[in-house]
This record gives structure tokens, sequence and C-alpha cells, in this order.
């Protein structure tokens, strides 16, 4: 039996009226990880939307984003008896478009890139709007120790295996291989926060296409190889469909048949 996706998307290319644009990917983990994703794209938009303090109306689409994941992030903590986030979470993306800006917002693994058209070159180049929230980042691993966390590989028989990971002090859980992500209460309480980070792009006629994925992608693809594929395709579902299928041929290459939840937008 395959077992449930717990990736969720959004693409709302006019969201906030016709120059704008909401894309986002939600990849959740855990137990309870397909509901986690689930009530974050639904939530997310709506608190953007709602804009309950203002910030775009103040043109601070950043602090809107932010707002939004911490709200979402508060929300599921509160929703105990439909959702258990102790050991379940989400990372999130999202890119909002308004006019000619461009702003990101993430917490977790999951990635934005940009394909960028270099004239001089005649190629599309990768232009990252995010960096992977990894425990052993140097910041992110000092407010995991602050908060009483520590950041360290899965060991079998003495030997390091995998990711770097969160972990409560004397205790072999929850080993979350993220240091941010929506949820995740267990983690939350040894540094692992719902905060994102923020980029703003000032969007041009030579940026092409965003590619916004979950790393069930980036995995196996680099961000100058899905850019490369994307740009030989004529639309955005066909560029998305050839990036799953090269994720998941390699995927099967080097994992053997067990792969991730591939999601592109």
């Amino acid at each position: 039996g395959s077992k449930v996706n717990q990736d969720a998307y959004l693409a709302q290319p006019e969201f906030l009226g016709q120059r704008g644009g909401l894309f986002a990917v939600f990849d959740g983990h855990g137990p309870q990880g397909h509901l986690v994703s689930g009530l974050a794209r639904a939530r997310v938009p709506a608190l953007v939307h709602a804009d309950r303090k203002g910030h775009l109306k103040n043109g601070d689409a950043a602090s809107a984003l932010r707002e939004a994941f911490v709200e979402t992030d508060a929300e599921l903590k509160r929703a105990k008896g439909v959702i258990d986030v102790s050991m379940s979470g989400s990372t999130a993306v999202a890119c909002l478009l308004r006019d000619d800006q461009l702003t990101t917002a993430w917490a977790g693994d999951s990635r934005a890139v940009l394909g960028r058209w270099v004239d001089d070159e005649e190629t599309v180049e990768a232009v990252s709007l995010t960096t992977d929230h990894k425990p052993d980042d140097a910041k992110e691993r000092s407010r995991i120790e602050r908060a009483g966390g520590r950041v360290m590989k899965l060991q079998d028989r003495g030997v390091d295996v995998g990711p770097y990971r969160v972990w409560v002090e004397n205790e072999m859980t929850p080993g979350l291989a993220m240091s941010r992500a929506l949820g995740d209460s267990v983690a939350a309480a040894v540094g692992v926060v719902a905060e994102p980070d923020t980029r703003a792009h000032a969007f041009s006629e030579d940026d092409r296409f965003l590619i916004v994925a979950s790393d069930g992608l980036w995995e196996f693809v680099t961000n100058e190889e899905a850019v490369e594929r994307a740009s030989q395709c004529d639309a955005p579902d066909d560029a998305a469909q050839a990036l799953v299928k090269m994720a998941s041929e390699r995927w099967k290459k080097f994992e053997g048949g067990v792969a991730d939840d591939i999601t592109v937008v």
C-alpha cells in the first residue's frame, strides 16, 4: 500500500487582484503531517488575505507573510482535540507576487528558485530565493542549544548516519532534520521555530519562471538542473511534470524505489 501524501500546495495566480499571485508548498512530516500541511495550505493564504494588522496595506509583504506563518503555527498548537502536533509538523514556503515585487517566506527545507534569463550567455540561471533551515547551520544551532536542545546525527553502532537532527537533551526524540517548521510542539520546546526568513526580489522581465517545491525534488536535483529542465518546457504544467519525473527517476535509482513525496509548483 502506498503511504499518504503529506505534501500540500497552492497556486493562486490572481491572489489579491490581477497583478498578484500566491504560490506555496507545505511538506508535512510525522504521524499527522498530512493534516498539518492541509491546514497550513488553508490558513496561510486566508491570513495573508485578511491582513489583520494592515501590513499589506502598508506595502510590507514580508511582515504579512511572517504573521501568517506564526499565526498558523499558533492555531495548530491550539487545535489539540483535532490535530496532534507533538511529533508532527510541516515545512512552508510561500511566494507572494504583488505588482513587480516578489516576496518569499520560508520555514524548513522546501525551496523557491527563480529561472532568470541571462542575455550575454543566452541561458537561464538559477536564482535561489530560500536557504534550507538545517539544524547544523551556526545561527540555527545556537538558537536550538540556547533553548536546551541538542543537534547531532543519528547514531548506528557509534557511527553517525544521515543529516543533523534536533533532539531533546538526554532523549531520543524528536529527531527532526530541520530547524524551523510549523507545528512540532516537542521540537518547538527546544528551539525549532515557525518564524520564517523572508526575502524580497524585484521581479523583472528577465525572470522567466518560478519553481516552488518540497525536498522530494531537491534531494537529488540541483537548483541549476531544475531550472535548466524547466526552461526546456513550453507550459508551467509541463515543467512541473518534467521535474517530478526527473526527481522520481533519481529516487528510484538512488533509494531503490523508496521515494519522498515530490511536489512542484
